[in-house]
């Protein structure tokens, strides 16, 4: 970052952006381990 002291508002979206990039993330390994763990299942019939 350019700039070390950002006001209240501008830092408030940065987090609420970066929460949501997070969550967005969480759910979809989430997603995507429950579908590895369906294939597995398939193939170890």
């Amino acid at each position: 970052m350019t700039y070390v002291h950002a006001n209240s508002k501008e830092s408030s979206q940065v987090q609420a952006r970066n929460a949501r990039v997070f969550y967005n993330t969480f759910i979809h390994v989430s997603h995507y381990k429950d579908h590895l763990c369906k294939l597995n299942l398939m193939s170890s019939w």
